[in-house]
């Protein structure tokens, strides 16, 4: 078997990696990555708007509660809030996934509970914000939601 020469050599190796960079190009091109929001300008300025917000949170000394099952998600405000009128929203998104996004008013019952129904969510791993008003009071709300398997 013959040797072969250094430029034979050269050539493979520039050929290589040519190779490369074109698979590199290919995969690039069709890795999809989204935005997770618009409007994330205008949002960043109110941050400070957020910050109190949770502060107001962290001030009532109880959690929202959360849990899944096959009915879908129950969500359970703090028992501080029971009997004062409650409103807001929901915010479900998925940072890779837009489409799988949606939003929901908030509208607790009288024991300050809200179910959101199994078939809006999808199998994936939701960000869940809430922001919600009792009484005079602003309050926000966020934490990571990993959608189960079904039993």
């Amino acid at each position: 078997m013959k040797k072969s020469g250094w430029g034979t050599r050269l050539v493979m190796g520039m050929g290589a990696f040519i190779l490369f960079l074109i698979i590199l190009f290919v995969v690039l091109i069709n890795n999809h990555q989204e935005i997770v929001v618009d409007d994330y300008y205008p949002r960043d300025l109110k941050y400070q708007e957020v910050i109190t917000l949770k502060q107001n949170y962290a001030s009532l000394g109880e959690q929202v509660l959360l849990s899944f099952d096959s009915a879908g998600l129950h969500i359970t405000l703090p028992h501080k809030l029971m009997g004062l009128p409650v409103s807001g929203s929901l915010w479900f998104y998925v940072p890779a996934d837009r489409s799988a996004d949606f939003e929901l008013p908030l509208g607790v019952d009288t024991a300050g509970r809200q179910l959101v129904p199994e078939p809006l969510f999808r199998k994936s791993r939701y960000q869940l914000k809430m922001t919600w008003n009792a009484g005079n009071t602003g309050y926000y709300f966020e934490t990571e939601i990993l959608k189960p398997e079904k039993q």
